[in-house]
């Protein structure tokens, strides 16, 4: 049965989850707010069942992505106005009422911030419209301290005009604390930085890493063991699998990840749970997620299947448990709920579906 509640003119962007002991998870759901949505909204999900209902709304401008504070309540926003009043902004989430109280926010250098990150330390902000990686740090009490360092990006893509001014998409710590991965959209390549006390540094031996020319690489995903990383490329739509070790990225594998080659329209990448299967989403044609199954001595893929969804498939996740992957696709208004085979990897519409404007982001914490 097809369950949908629409609000009217909202834009919907990011999910976060907490799980509870009766299999439902608190899912936040930030918004765009340029069509009227109020910002973030809370969902609790059923994740043995895959339905869900609309707990609590609380304000936000345009918050793009999340980060969560290890260990803590505290969640960081980015506030994609793409305007001079973007900025990092910190809240409190609590999980009885589901309501996301904000505290202070720091500009970013430049616009757009549409990643964030961090290590409990630092916080990372990529600016795809304005080019930048910037870094903040956090005081004593993991309050936002402003902005303490900019990275530029380049560009040098032969893609116009997607590659015609420096963007940078995301920007992730290594899972071994010692380093940080951008990527330079524009310059097809991965930034590498080394991780210091003070923030961060380029890596003198390995700057970056280079991608095919014209590939706009967007998300990286390291496997769930560190030693894989996986790159989703935007405009060429494939996944670039690396292996990595101690900052470096050792090219392994270049596969076709887009159904309808040349949409230029690739999004997200996410593993499930146990590792054994990979997921990427496309959007402007053949929009959808495909799925593919991890070699687990050699971390190389094989594509194996795709699964339909509503336009425009920006980001999505799964349920703690990775029976569900909550899909938010953008311009078809809608926060899609497929079911997951756990020994297959492939996906099933389960019909439930969050109708809301604009849907960009979907994450779970821990």
């Amino acid at each position: 049965m097809l369950k949908t509640s629409f609000i009217s003119c909202l834009a919907l962007c990011g999910l976060v989850a907490c799980s509870t002991k009766d299999n439902q998870v608190d899912v936040l759901i930030g918004t765009h707010t340029d069509e009227g949505s109020e910002g973030i909204y809370t969902l609790k999900v059923d994740q043995e069942k895959g339905t869900w209902k609309l707990v609590t709304v609380s304000k936000s401008a345009n918050p793009s992505y999340f980060a969560q504070l290890p260990g803590t309540s505290t969640i960081f926003v980015s506030n994609q106005n793409k305007t001079p009043e973007d900025a990092v902004e910190r809240y409190s989430y609590d999980p009885a009422t589901g309501a996301m109280t904000a505290h202070e926010a720091q500009l970013t250098a430049t616009i757009g911030p549409c990643y964030v990150s961090t290590n409990g330390k630092l916080v990372l902000a990529a600016n795809y419209a304005g080019g930048s990686l910037d870094v903040f740090k956090l005081d004593s009490e993991g309050k936002l301290l402003p902005c303490s360092q900019v990275f530029k990006g380049t560009a040098s893509g032969p893609v116009m005009p997607n590659q015609e001014v420096p963007h940078v998409h995301c920007a992730v710590f290594t899972p071994d604390g010692k380093y940080a991965l951008a990527t330079d959209f524009s310059a097809d390549r991965i930034m590498h930085f080394k991780v210091g006390e003070e923030g961060l540094e380029p890596l003198a031996s390995h700057p970056y890493t280079e991608v095919k020319p014209g590939s706009g690489p967007r998300h990286i995903l390291f496997s769930n063991d560190g030693k894989m990383v996986y790159v989703i490329s935007e405009l060429s739509g494939e996944v670039t699998v690396f292996s990595y070790h101690d900052g470096i990225l050792e090219t392994k594998q270049v596969i076709m990840a887009d159904e309808q080659v040349g949409a230029a329209g690739s999004a997200d990448i996410h593993m499930s749970p146990d590792g054994k299967f990979l997921y990427t989403s496309h959007r402007l044609q053949g929009e959808g997620i495909s799925v593919f199954k991890v070699d687990r001595k050699s971390g190389l893929l094989t594509r194996i299947g795709f699964q339909p969804s509503e336009e425009h498939p920006r980001h999505f996740n799964m349920t703690p448990n990775g029976k569900y992957i909550l899909c938010a696709c953008r311009n078809g208004n809608a926060v899609q709920i497929f079911k997951r085979n756990p020994r297959t990897g492939l996906l099933t519409d389960t019909g439930e579906v969050f109708k809301v404007s604009h849907p960009i982001c979907v994450y779970f914490p821990q």
